[in-house]
């Protein structure tokens, strides 16, 4: 796409498999970094009450 990313990822998703991730990185040739956030279900990474939250707001200042 052009443009830095950053996929983070919980390994307990079950809702999105994991491995969608993995794979979308691969194929992005170096454009996407994976942040593997281990043991996180789908919505830790948007709740600011759980732990994974930090993980997203670091890699959107990484962004900036």
């Amino acid at each position: 796409l052009g443009v830095p990313q950053i996929v983070l990822h919980g390994t307990a998703d079950e809702d999105v498999p994991y491995e969608m991730s993995v794979r979308y990185v691969d194929a992005a040739r170096g454009e996407a970094e994976l942040v593997k956030l281990e043991g996180t279900g789908h919505f830790e990474p948007i709740d600011p009450q759980a732990a994974a939250f930090q993980e997203t707001l670091a890699a959107i200042r990484r962004l900036l």
